[in-house]
């Protein structure tokens, strides 16, 4: 169990501020109420709450009498749920589902207790975490509720509310929001002595940040200081996924002998220890790789892989419909496009094959529609890489077919706004 920073009195004096304020607004009561009953001006009040003002033993009596609560200031109730934080962590790192079931049914019989104590600051970080590990996704409020008592966590908890924070709230849709929570807690709180579990995975969310801002140079360094740290404590699968991040990095510099390379070690590593998530991605993204590189043979092995395996990544079906229209015959082709078009709910690789279909039957008006919406997705999504396949595969199919409205592409392509 990694080492509490020491907590001060003036800290427990803000988680008892901060009790006050939470056991106000629970209650239904205005700022205004409470300092009439107690007698005191809302200023006053307010500047407790706030932890501005010294909070006297009487004071803090009052308000119990007042909503007749009682309120644990043990220090063992605290550790308790403090050392329960961290065993969660873990097992959402680590993937110990079975300790996880454990620790779940340990917080369920204690969370009352923990609610009306000042391990009360620890209750939402700890939901959160339990919504991570069981559903993959998270409530923004919870988060949002535990992220207001930062000033009184120590730096591990400080970390791991960041670290969850961007599991949890993602990056490609709060961009903006996640960097500004993450990069305020790396420069406002030292990482030196935080837990190894907790600083690797922290440098892997800041590579993330800094990825989906085109840093890459920068998300490398981030990515790799985050290896070297998980690498000490044999966290196998988090190194995996932080190798699968540098391989994308690789992918979208279009390095792609690198990426390759990378990608079938990743892949005979992720097989040798079962780690599924991690194979289906690099088998994904194997099979873009060499749709890219126009392999298509190998491209279509690699979708049928992904497939076997589970994938459910719904672009691996427009790759399968352009190897089939690049490498069968009409027939055959016409034959699995049908079958993919009829298979598929998502909207855009609907599109996709689609627009393969019209490639196949020489329809120039369904080519045409279907490449104007899936541009206008492509612009809104920002992806460099797709919008040129995109335009490589509409005008490879006119460039011996109507030489004015290749030509016409072309140009239009290379009038393209920089991404």
């Amino acid at each position: 169990m990694p080492k509490k920073d020491v907590i001060s009195i003036k800290d427990l004096n803000k988680i008892d501020a901060y009790f006050i304020r939470n056991l106000r607004i629970n209650s239904g009561d205005s700022g205004g109420k409470l300092a009439n009953a107690l007698d005191v001006s809302k200023t006053y009040l307010y500047s407790i709450e706030n932890g501005n003002q010294s909070l006297t033993d009487e004071f803090m009596q009052n308000v119990l009498t007042y909503y007749d609560v009682a309120y644990d200031q043990s220090v063992e109730l605290y550790e308790e749920a403090y050392n329960l934080v961290i065993k969660i962590y873990e097992c959402v790192i680590f993937k110990n589902n079975e300790l996880f079931a454990k620790c779940e049914q340990e917080f369920n019989a204690k969370v009352e207790a923990f609610a009306f104590s000042r391990a009360f600051i620890f209750n939402d970080l700890i939901k959160y975490m339990i919504e991570l590990m069981k559903y993959k996704r998270a409530s923004d409020e919870i988060i949002s509720n535990a992220s207001r008592y930062l000033p009184v966590y120590d730096s591990n908890i400080t970390y791991i509310c960041g670290v969850t924070y961007g599991f949890g709230k993602g990056f490609s849709h709060n961009l903006v929001e996640t960097k500004k929570v993450l990069f305020d807690i790396y420069d406002r709180y030292p990482i030196h002595n935080v837990n190894p579990s907790i600083k690797g995975m922290f440098y892997y969310q800041l590579g993330r940040i800094s990825c989906e801002e085109r840093s890459y140079l920068k998300s490398l360094n981030y990515y790799h200081e985050a290896i070297e740290i998980l690498k000490s404590i044999y966290c196998v699968e988090r190194v995996n996924q932080t190798n699968i991040e540098i391989a994308n990095i690789l992918l979208m510099l279009r390095v792609y002998d690198e990426a390759e390379k990378k990608y079938l070690e990743l892949l005979e590593e992720a097989r040798k220890h079962s780690f599924k998530r991690r194979m289906n991605v690099c088998l994904s993204n194997l099979s873009y790789l060499y749709l890219l590189q126009k392999k298509y043979d190998e491209c279509a092995k690699y979708v049928m892989q992904a497939k076997k395996a589970g994938s459910k990544y719904h672009d691996l079906n427009y790759y399968l419909a352009y190897c089939a229209y690049k490498t069968k015959t009409k027939d055959n082709a016409r034959s699995i496009i049908s079958k993919l078009i009829n298979d598929e709910d998502d909207r855009y690789t609907a599109r996709m094959i689609k627009m393969i279909q019209g490639f196949v039957n020489d329809n120039e008006s369904k080519i045409d529609n279907y490449f104007e919406l899936i541009k206008k997705d492509l612009f809104k999504l920002d992806d460099k890489l797709e919008i040129d396949l995109l335009y490589d595969m509409v005008i490879s199919y006119y460039v011996k077919r109507n030489s004015g409205k290749c030509a016409k592409l072309v140009e239009e392509y290379l009038n393209l706004p920089k991404i």
